[in-house]
Parts: structure tokens; sequence; C-alpha cells
């Protein structure tokens, strides 16, 4: 992508997450729908082309991860030279990396910042760094959701202490603008529900194609929908982590009932017969104040969650329909940057003392 179309997609992503009517020229059809957001969109010929605002000044990003969404990531803000300085990046094995890397985060976060991008994964040592950036006084992007759900409101208070931003639009839904949308309406939000996971919609379209579910999913895995370790997937447990994220943002707090059920089990033969009482098999994530639920659900094809299909992700806030891909390397990306980009129009943040010992 070139620095102009690049500019251009992240200034029309910008209204889709404000909530705005956001318009583009067709020829920007195809970069939008790359970084997921096309749906969003109305293309009117002749519409001006927007872009970004100039930059105060230029953000220094420590990047932690440079697989599948930090490469995209780490290629974004390459495109935008005046918006961000990479300082470092962190990465397992840097031997597969063509960029210059450091196998610590530890040796990476010590070097002068502004913020921390975290897409390292995982919870353990994902929730330190995250806790230790803060406390150097730097913002933190995370496409985390596991992090996000267990350690969420324990971050979010310390980045509060240290006068900084723990930034998370990429953890639930891409670059559907869920958390945007709801942290907007937070305080009359009466009800939520989505299909919040690409990896079980791709197989329950397999399943309703006759395709056996081993099969189903081992071409979930070759389209690379499903991860090698597909548990929290198919068990619901990675709807429910995004559902608490959406929850404590609608109302402060996650539901006190929480049930879960993901699709394994369900075969073709049960898919196929709800398709011939003219409705599709979803797994729904649900909640209000009080209750939360993950379970695989029947829909009438006129549901706004029933024809919800692949990456795609969809969310009903109170009947309000918002759509967009939700996983993939260009939405996730997306979504990331959009942080990296509301943080780089912020005051410089106050100044930690050093890298905690701990580390």
């Amino acid at each position: 992508m070139t620095r102009h179309v690049a500019s251009a997609v992240h200034a029309v992503y910008a209204a889709v997450r404000r909530g705005e009517h956001a318009c583009a020229p067709p020829d920007l059809q195809p970069a939008l729908r790359e970084a997921g957001i096309a749906a969003s969109v109305e293309f009117v010929p002749g519409a001006p082309v927007p872009a970004l605002p100039r930059p105060t000044r230029t953000l220094r990003v420590a990047l932690l991860g440079h697989g599948t969404v930090g490469g995209g990531v780490y290629q974004r803000m390459v495109e935008l030279p005046g918006h961000f300085c990479v300082t470092g990046v962190a990465v397992r094995d840097p031997g597969k990396h063509e960029i210059a890397a450091d196998d610590r985060c530890w040796r990476v976060l010590r070097r002068p910042g502004d913020v921390v991008v975290e897409l390292i994964g995982g919870t353990s040592l994902a929730a330190k760094v995250i806790a230790a950036s803060l406390k150097l006084g730097r913002h933190v992007v995370t496409a985390n959701k596991a992090v996000m759900a267990l350690h969420g409101p324990r971050l979010e208070a310390l980045a509060r202490a240290n006068g900084v931003r723990l930034l998370d639009s990429a953890s639930v839904g891409g670059a559907m603008p869920a958390l945007e949308t709801v942290r907007r309406l937070a305080g009359s939000v009466r009800s939520l529900s989505g299909v919040l996971n690409g990896t079980c919609n791709f197989i329950l379209d397999e399943l309703e194609r006759g395709v056996p579910f081993a099969q189903a999913l081992e071409a979930a895995q070759r389209a690379g929908y499903a991860e090698a370790d597909p548990r929290l997937d198919l068990d619901g447990t990675d709807a429910a982590q995004k559902l608490v994220v959406l929850a404590r943002a609608a109302f402060g707090r996650a539901p006190a009932v929480a049930r879960k059920t993901g699709i394994e089990g369900l075969s073709p033969q049960v898919v196929r017969a709800a398709r011939a009482r003219g409705n599709a098999i979803r797994l729904v994530a649900s909640c209000t104040a009080d209750r939360a639920e993950v379970a695989p659900r029947e829909l009438p094809l006129s549901h706004p969650l029933a024809g919800c299909a692949g990456e795609e992700n969809r969310l009903l806030v109170d009947g309000h329909l918002i759509q967009g891909a939700g996983a993939g390397r260009w939405p996730t990306a997306e979504a990331v940057l959009a942080d990296l980009l509301d943080l780089a129009a912020l005051p410089p943040p106050r100044r930690g003392r050093g890298l905690p010992s701990a580390a």
C-alpha cells in the first residue's frame, strides 16, 4: 500500500470508529476491503480522498511480536514515517525474520520510547510486559483479549496511576469497531449479542456442506482461520473472553452469571437440518449486565447474525448492527494502528523511573 493510500484508508477507518458516516471514492475499495472495513463505507464517485492530519510529533514505538499481525503493524508504521519510529522489535526467534530484532522483550523496553505494542500472545509474559511498560510511563496497545479478560481492570488501574493509556481495540472484533461503539454508548447499553469467532463460522459453513467435523477443522487450519491448537475457539473460550471485555466496557463489570458451550460435537446432520428449516447455526455470544452466555444458536436466516461467515464478525448493541473483518493480518493491524494514531494526538506522557527490577 502506498503512503498516500495508507493515509486515506486510516482516515476513513477513523471516521468508522467514531460512528460517523464514512464515504470514499471507488478506487479505494480494494485497500479498504483488505483492511476489513469496506462493508462500513459508502463508495461515491468523485468523493474526496481523505487523509490523516499532519502529525505533531513522531511516536517512538517498541513492537513486541512480529508474527502475522505484528508484521502487518510494522509494515503499516513504515508506511507512515512521519507518524512513527520503531525503536525496537522483540521476537521469539530473530533468525526467522528479515528485520533487525531482539529475542528479549526487556532489552527492547529499556530503549527510550513512547508506546509499547504487545502482540506476543499468551497471558503470563504478556501481562508482565504490559505492567512493566505502564510503570515506565509508556502507553500500551494490545490485541490480547485473553490478558484483557483476565487482568484488564488491574492493568487499566495501573495505566491511570502512571498517567498513560492502555488501548485494546484490536482485542475484540479486529477491524469491526466493537469496543469503540460500546464505549461510546456505555451507560445506556441494555444488551449485547454477536458472532465473534471466525473459526467457528468457517467450520459451521463446512458442516452445512456435509463435511465431517474433523475435516472441516483441518480445512479451517489450512485456510488460516484455526490455530494448530484450536481448543479455545471450538469450546467457546475465545468468544467468552471477548464478551468479558465488551461487558466491562458496556456495564463497568463482567456479568455475575456466565455459561459457555462451544461447537464441539455438532454434526453435519444437525447443521443441515437447521438449514432445511430455514435457519442457520451460529456461535452467539450474548450478555446483559447480569448474565452472559456463549452457545450455538439456531437463527432464522433473516436474523442479522445468521449470515455472518468466515472472518467476518457482527455485533448487535441494543439491536444496532456493526460488522467488519474480525480476524486476519490486515484487519487486526488496522485496529492496532488506529489506537496508535489516537495516541499520537495526545501530549507526551509522564515518564516512569526505569525498568522495574522484577523484569
